[in-house]
C-alpha cells in the first residue's frame, strides 16, 4: 500500500493493484470497495435503499504492517500492507472475520475469499437448501433454468461460531457465485463478473445484525395483522341478507373470525368491480355493517374475456388463444 487519507465518510487506500474504499454506514456496519483503476463513483444500488447516514467519529492508526480504522463505540478494520487483507474485529477486539487471501481480480472477474472457521454455521442467501446450515454447498449469484448450481435469491450471508457472528451483503448483481466450503472447507467465496467489487460488513448479535441490514435494505410493510386471523367463505348463493345473517351467526358461536370472503356470485354476470343489484341494493352500507362487527370483507375477481373479435388475446403458434385457467 502506498497511502491512506481521511474523509469525512471513511477511508480511501492506494494500493499497486488498486485502490480501496471504507466507508463507515454505522458503527456496526462498513462498506468495502475495491476498484483496479482506483475511481470511485458515486454507488448506484438496487439492494441498498437507505443512503442518509450520520456516520459516526473514527480514526485512523498506521503501522508498518497495518492500518487500523477504529469506529467510536464500534467495530475496527485492519488492513495489511503487504497484501491488503482485511480483518475485522468486535469494538472489544474480538475477531468477527477475515480474507482468507488477497481479492483476485483477473479479466473481469473478481473474487472476495473469507476465512471460515471449522464451528462456523452458514445461513442466508434464501437459496433452496435441505438444511438450515448452507456449509460445504455453493450456490449461483444468479438465476437461470440452465445454471447446474442452485440460484441463491438475497446475497447476504451469516457466519456464526462460538466467538462471533460474521455477517456480509456482497452488493454486485453480476453473474458470479458463492461458494460455503464447498471447493475448500477453510473458505467462502464470493464471485463476481462485472461491476464493482463491494460489499457491507456488520457486526453483533445475529439479531442487531438482521436490525442493521433491514433498515440498509429497507423493510417492507407488514401486512394488517387482521389479514392473518381467520378467513371463512360466505355461503352461496350469496346476498346481503344471507352475508348478515352469516356474520351474526359467527359472532354468535364466538367463532374468531376476522375476514368473510365472498363467492364469485356477487358480481353482476361474473364483471370485475360490479355488483349485482338485485341481491347487494347497497354494498357500501353492507361493508359498513360487517365492520362494525369486526368483519372485513375479501372480494375475489375473476378476469374474463367476454369479446375476442378485436383478436387482443395472446396466441399459440397454432393461432389458439392462451388460456390461464
Amino acid at each position: 500500500m502506498r497511502e491512506a487519507e481521511l474523509d469525512w465518510q471513511g477511508m480511501l487506500i492506494r494500493a499497486a493493484n488498486g485502490s480501496f474504499r471504507v466507508d463507515v454506514i454505522a458503527p456496526d456496519c462498513l462498506c468495502v470497495r475495491f476498484a483496479p483503476d482506483g475511481h470511485f463513483p458515486l454507488p448506484r444500488s438496487y439492494a441498498v435503499h437507505k443512503t442518509d447516514w450520520q456516520a459516526p467519529e473514527f480514526e485512523l492508526d498506521e503501522s508498518a504492517e497495518l492500518l487500523s480504522l477504529k469506529v467510536a463505540g464500534g467495530m475496527i478494520c485492519l488492513i495489511n500492507r503487504e497484501d491488503s487483507r482485511f480483518m475485522f474485529l468486535s469494538p472489544h477486539g474480538t475477531l468477527i472475520g477475515q480474507d482468507a487471501a488477497p481479492i483476485l481480480f483477473r479479466q473481469g472477474e473478481f473474487r472476495l475469499g473469507r476465512a471460515l472457521s471449522a464451528e462456523a454455521r452458514c445461513y442466508g442467501l434464501a437459496a433452496p437448501s435441505s438444511a438450515l446450515n448452507l456449509r460445504g454447498k455453493r450456490y449461483a449469484l444468479w438465476q437461470s433454468a440452465a445454471e447446474q448450481d442452485w440460484p441463491a435469491y438475497v446475497p447476504f450471508l451469516m457466519m456464526l461460531d462460538d466467538q462471533a457472528v460474521d455477517a456480509l451483503l456482497w452488493d454486485n448483481t453480476s453473474r458470479g457465485y458463492v461458494d460455503i466450503g464447498a471447493e475448500d472447507a477453510q473458505k467462502v467465496v464470493f464471485s463476481g463478473s462485472a461491476g464493482e467489487l463491494r460489499y457491507y460488513q456488520f457486526c453483533g448479535t445475529p439479531l442487531s445484525i438482521l436490525e442493521r441490514y433491514t433498515e440498509l435494505i429497507g423493510r417492507a410493510p407488514l401486512p394488517p395483522l387482521w389479514s392473518f386471523g381467520a378467513h371463512l367463505l360466505a355461503p352461496q348463493p350469496t346476498s346481503a341478507e344471507t352475508l348478515r345473517a352469516f356474520a351474526t351467526e359467527c359472532r354468535a358461536q364466538q367463532l374468531p373470525c376476522d375476514v368473510i370472503a365472498l363467492a364469485l356470485d356477487y358480481m353482476e354476470d361474473e364483471a370485475p368491480f360490479v355488483w349485482d343489484n338485485q341481491r347487494f341494493p347497497k354494498p357500501s352500507a353492507l361493508i359498513g355493517d360487517l365492520a362494525r362487527r369486526g368483519f372485513k370483507c375479501l372480494l375475489p375477481l375473476k378476469a374474463t374475456l367476454k369479446d375476442l373479435s378485436a383478436d387482443l388475446v395472446v396466441k399459440y403458434p397454432n393461432g389458439g388463444p392462451v388460456s390461464l385457467s
